[in-house]
Formats: C-alpha cells, sequence, structure tokens
C-alpha cells in the first residue's frame, strides 16, 4: 500500500496520538481500517461506521486497544490552566 500511495507506512501502537486527514476506509482480510494521512507518512486504525462522514476531514486521536478515542475537526486550543 506504501507504493500505491507514495507515502510510508507508521504503525500506531497503544497509546500512541493519531493526526491527519482520514482519506478512505481500507477493507483488508483482516478487517475494515481507517487510512489517516499526515505528510509523508499514513497509518492504519480500526474503522468504525461514525467516521464515513469524516472522510476528507482532519481527524485526530489516541490508539485505546483494539480501538480510537477519537476528536473530529480541528479543536480550538483553550486559555492554558497553570
Amino acid at each position: 500500500m506504501s507504493d500505491e500511495l507514495g507515502l510510508d507506512f507508521f504503525e500506531a501502537k497503544s497509546g500512541d496520538r493519531v493526526d491527519g486527514v482520514l482519506r478512505r476506509r481500507v477493507d483488508l482480510t483482516s478487517g475494515r481500517f481507517a487510512l489517516v494521512e499526515k505528510g509523508r507518512e499514513f497509518t492504519l486504525v480500526p474503522w468504525r461506521p461514525s467516521l464515513d462522514r469524516q472522510i476528507g476531514k482532519t481527524v485526530g486521536g489516541v490508539i485505546r486497544g483494539d480501538g480510537v478515542s477519537w476528536q473530529i475537526g480541528r479543536q480550538r486550543a483553550g486559555p492554558a490552566i497553570s
């Protein structure tokens, strides 16, 4: 898939943060995955039906076991609390 996309693959592990543009759903023999592209690399993470409407949008999340805790869209930074 790296050759097809012209991007490097980054394997995300539990606890890793994933940010980028949700490009598409990928159906593999091991299941359905979301392809998240950032810069010159991409990551495959478990697909959820709620992601259908987010294709082409900026997403972010943290890998948690077999899923991802998603943040959809660009998040505004609020005031810092010290």
